[in-house]
């Protein structure tokens, strides 16, 4: 689905396929399955994938918000 996202995104930053035909990869994905605080959404319609959302948890002093880094709707 990051695929998808980063060719919906391509018009607007420039970005061009790599050698193997693809966007590249999304630097930071393992992360949103390995820390506590990044949490990965991805939701079906149907039965067929239809949204992905990446939310990180922010602690400032003794405020705690989340921050969506990454939303995509197909």
């Amino acid at each position: 689905m990051m695929q998808y996202y980063f060719n919906d995104f391509s018009e607007l930053n420039g970005a061009d396929i790599v050698g193997d035909g693809r966007f590249g990869e999304y630097p930071y994905l393992d992360h949103y399955w390995e820390e506590k605080v990044k949490h990965p959404f991805i939701l079906k319609y149907e039965d067929k994938y239809a949204e992905l959302a990446f939310v990180r948890k922010i602690e400032q002093g003794n405020k705690l918000y989340y921050s969506i880094t990454e939303f995509f709707v197909m």
